[in-house]
C-alpha cells in the first residue's frame, strides 16, 4: 500500500510541475522564442559539431561556427526555393483570378441578383434565424478593407522579424559552442556523473523530443508530397501552392487540411470545373485517410509510446484546449513515459 501511495504522490507531483512549466513556457514564448529556437537548433547541431572536433581536431568555437553556417545556408536555400515557387504560382493564380472575374462579370452579377431575390422569398421565421444580407456584405467589405492595414503591419514587422532571426542565429552559435565545450569539461571533471540518473532522464528527454519533432515533420512532409503528387497527376492548376497551404493547415490541427482542400474543391465546383473539383475531393479523402492511419504509428514508433495513447492525446487535447491542449497532452504522455522508463515514477 505504501508503494502505491508513493507512486500516486510522484504522479501528482509530476502533473503539477509539468502543468506549471508547460503553461509558463507557452505564455512566455513570445518573449523567449529566439532563445527557444536557438536551444533546439544547437541541440540538433551538437552531434555534427562533435564529429568535426573529433575528426579534424578543430576547436569547439570553429566547429560550432562551421556547423551553424552550413545549417543557415541549407535553411536559406530551401526557403528560397519554396518562396520563389510560391511567388511564381501565386502570381499565376492572381492573373487567373483576374481573368476569370473579367470574363465572368455578367454571370457573377446574375448569380448575385438571383441569390438576393431567392433570399427575399424566404419565410419571415426563417429570415429571423439567418444573417441579414446587408450585414453579410458589410462584413465582407470590412474584412476586405483591412487587407491594406494587414499588409502595412506585415511590412512594419519585417525589421522585428529580421531581429528575431539574427538573435536566433547568434544564440544558436554561442549555445552550440557552450554545449560542446561545457559537456566535455563537465565529464572530465565529474566522470562518475555520465551515468547518473538525472543525466539519463535528460538524455531520454532530448532523444524523445527530437524523435517527436522529426516524426511530426515527417507526417507534414507526407501530407505535402501526397497533395503535390496527386494534384499533379490529376493536372490541377497551382498544385504546388495548394500542397503548401495544405501542409501549413496540417501543421495547425485546429484548421486542418479540409479547410484548404474542401474550399478549393468547392471553388472549382462553383466555377464549373466539376472534374477538377472531384479530383480535389478525392485527394482530400486519400490524404485524410492516410493521415489517420500513419500519424499515430509514425509518432508512437519514434517516441516509443502506444499509438492509442497518442491518438487519445491528440483528440482529447484538441477538444479541451485546441492546439495548446493537444501539445500539452502529447508531451505529458511523453514525459510520463520517460520517467517510467528511467524508473523515477
Amino acid at each position: 500500500m505504501d508503494v502505491l501511495f508513493n507512486k500516486i504522490e510522484k504522479i501528482i507531483l509530476f502533473f503539477i510541475i509539468y502543468t506549471v512549466i508547460f503553461y509558463l513556457f507557452v505564455y512566455t514564448l513570445k518573449y523567449s522564442l529566439p532563445f527557444v529556437l536557438a536551444i533546439i537548433f544547437s541541440q540538433a547541431l551538437l552531434k555534427p559539431t562533435r564529429i568535426l572536433i573529433k575528426k579534424f581536431k578543430l576547436k569547439s568555437h570553429i566547429a560550432s561556427l562551421i556547423t551553424t553556417l552550413i545549417f543557415v545556408i541549407l535553411v536559406a536555400f530551401i526557403l528560397f526555393l519554396l518562396i520563389s515557387k510560391l511567388v511564381s504560382q501565386s502570381l499565376m493564380l492572381y492573373r487567373a483570378s483576374v481573368q476569370f472575374f473579367a470574363d465572368n462579370t455578367e454571370n457573377i452579377n446574375n448569380i448575385w441578383l438571383k441569390t438576393i431575390e431567392y433570399y427575399r422569398t424566404f419565410d419571415e421565421q426563417i429570415l429571423s434565424h439567418l444573417p441579414d444580407m446587408s450585414s453579410l456584405i458589410k462584413t465582407f467589405t470590412d474584412n476586405f478593407a483591412r487587407v491594406p492595414g494587414i499588409l502595412k503591419d506585415f511590412i512594419f514587422n519585417i525589421p522585428s522579424f529580421l531581429m528575431v532571426v539574427l538573435f536566433t542565429l547568434l544564440a544558436t552559435y554561442f549555445l552550440t559552442d557552450i554545449s560542446v565545450s561545457a559537456k566535455l569539461k563537465f565529464y572530465t571533471a565529474f566522470p562518475d556523473m555520465e551515468n547518473s540518473n538525472l543525466l539519463h532522464v535528460l538524455k531520454e528527454t532530448r532523444k524523445m523530443f527530437f524523435n517527436y519533432v522529426r516524426s511530426f515533420l515527417t507526417v507534414i512532409g507526407i501530407t505535402f508530397l501526397e497533395c503535390l503528387t496527386l494534384l499533379s497527376i490529376f493536372r490541377v492548376n497551382n498544385a504546388f501552392i495548394i500542397a503548401v497551404l495544405t501542409a501549413i493547415a496540417d501543421f495547425l490541427p485546429v484548421i486542418g487540411v479540409g479547410s484548404v482542400l474542401i474550399s478549393t474543391g468547392l471553388i472549382f465546383l462553383i466555377t464549373g470545373n466539376t472534374t477538377t473539383s472531384i479530383f480535389v475531393f478525392v485527394t482530400y479523402g486519400i490524404v485524410i485517410i492516410s493521415r489517420q492511419i500513419f500519424e499515430p504509428k509514425i509518432i508512437s514508433s519514434s517516441i516509443g509510446v502506444n499509438p492509442v495513447a497518442i491518438l487519445a492525446a491528440i483528440f482529447i487535447g484538441l477538444k479541451l484546449d485546441g492546439i495548446v491542449g493537444m501539445f500539452y497532452l502529447i508531451f505529458f504522455v511523453v514525459g510520463f513515459t520517460i520517467l517510467r522508463k528511467v524508473e523515477v515514477i
